[in-house]
């Protein structure tokens, strides 16, 4: 693999190609950059989908508090329903 990537790199340079590699390099990692910006600013930028509520302890009899049925734990908007 190194012999294949050395030759690559000898006749890029022998052929005068380096400054238009270097050019489409450049812009291959610019436009990756902007999109992944945008995909991260879209990301971050969206409001949560789930709003806390309280949980009612109705259970008798059992010590274990710390289990809570995950279905009780949130309350789906109308956002969640719309995208699924």
């Amino acid at each position: 693999m190194l012999l294949v990537l050395g030759a690559g790199a000898w006749l890029i340079v022998q052929l005068g190609l380096v400054g238009p590699v270097f050019q489409i390099t450049r812009t291959v990692g610019t436009e990756v950059q902007r999109q992944l910006g945008n995909r991260l600013r879209e990301h971050f930028s969206s409001s949560a989908h789930t709003q806390p509520i309280a949980v009612p302890n109705n259970r008798t009899g059992d010590d274990d508090d710390s289990f809570v049925r995950p279905e009780t734990r949130y309350r789906a908007n109308s956002k969640d329903f719309a995208t699924l």
